[in-house]
């Protein structure tokens, strides 16, 4: 097996060829106005969205009734907002985790799934880190774990894995809102089945400048545009307010179900690729295989061993099912402290190709 380096070749994911068409609706946007939302008071877009988008499994139809609605939030806060001083905010490193939990249906897996990310990575984080679970039920009581308290739970829009762009576009903008703007250096959106080692990715995210606009994560590429991999993605807080203009502009996401292959077919439609590119973070391994069971333990055994013998030196891992979360949590809270973190920063992609090319 072989480490691939971050800044080197990147893991090529396998594309559909409908998927590769791009959006067919371009909408010009004034990248000077889009970038001045940066320096503006952090806005209130996601309020109306967090209160009222209990909206059941949602339709295509739906779908964009819903997303219109969180486009003229979006812009109507926009166009309150002021300009307020660079130093207004005082900022300390803060990294924010937002769990995607899928718990409306009992009969999927995805209670497990939360309640294993609860009972093993989340349950205690790093210092200067908080975890966020999204829910997709329709009310309360929450088939969540009753330590997670009340203030941690946001809600969002309940979709089928067709329309799972859509739920993308509304976390997106809810991201924006100024309980987390005002708190969070840094917004990881994570899913349900991906392991996140809290204390190492705080460690490397503070040795970059979150005043400045990173989008980061596993890069991926399909029909030739990079982008980050769905289950762990990271935005500075400058690019919060960009991405959440961009998710409520970009008019065409239903061109594909690959919530990550969405985001930045929308930012490259609208100009901005070179502006907020998919750039590698960190050291992580993957296997996506739906299939199968992913052979995820396998592949960070090998990993760790190329990065000092410990597995807390990986920073997030994907695909994790429930009872391998746990296994591994106990790994990392009886391995040695990871001394790879300065070196590691933008360090190595493993793959399930990489496993089999030894």
């Amino acid at each position: 097996m072989f480490l691939r380096s971050m800044m080197g070749v990147m893991a090529v994911a396998s594309c559909f060829a409908a998927s590769v068409l791009l959006c067919v609706v371009v909408r010009a946007v004034n990248v000077t106005s889009v970038l001045s939302i940066r320096t503006a008071s952090r806005t209130h877009a996601a309020g109306a969205v967090t209160s009222n988008s209990s909206v059941g499994t949602v339709s295509g139809q739906t779908a964009l009734v819903l997303s219109e609605l969180v486009i003229s939030s979006l812009s109507q806060s926009m166009d309150a907002v002021g300009a307020v001083p660079s130093n207004a905010t005082r900022y300390d490193g803060t990294v924010c985790f937002f769990v995607r939990t899928s718990i409306a249906d009992e009969h999927s897996d995805g209670r497990a799934k939360a309640r294993a990310v609860a009972e093993t990575w989340a349950l205690a984080p790093a210092e200067r880190s908080r975890v966020y679970f999204f829910v997709d039920e329709d009310t309360e009581p929450y088939h969540l774990p009753s330590a997670i308290p009340a203030d941690r739970i946001i809600k969002t829009v309940n979709v089928d894995y067709k329309h799972l762009p859509q739920r993308t576009r509304v976390e997106l903008v809810i991201s924006n809102s100024r309980e987390f703007t005002e708190s969070c250096d840094w917004f990881a959106l994570v899913d349900d089945d991906t392991y996140v080692n809290t204390a190492s990715v705080v460690k490397k995210a503070g040795q970059l400048d979150a005043s400045q606009l990173h989008y980061m994560g596993f890069v991926r590429s399909c029909g030739g545009d990079k982008f980050v991999h769905g289950p762990f993605k990271l935005f500075s807080y400058e690019a919060v307010p960009l991405i959440a203009e961009v998710s409520a502009k970009c008019d065409d996401w239903s061109s594909t179900s690959w919530d990550d292959v969405g985001v930045a077919r929308c930012l490259k439609d609208l100009g901005l690729s070179l502006t907020l590119p998919a750039k590698s973070f960190g050291d992580a391994v993957e296997d996506n295989d739906r299939k199968h069971h992913p052979k995820t333990m396998e592949l960070a055994a090998q990993a760790s061993a190329k990065l000092g013998g410990s597995v807390s030196c990986l920073d997030y891992l994907h695909k994790m099912l429930p009872d391998d979360m746990r296994q591994f949590h106990r790994l990392v809270q009886q391995s040695p402290e990871c001394h790879q973190h300065t070196a590691s920063l933008l360090g190595a992609e493993v793959t399930i190709d990489d496993l089999y090319s030894q």
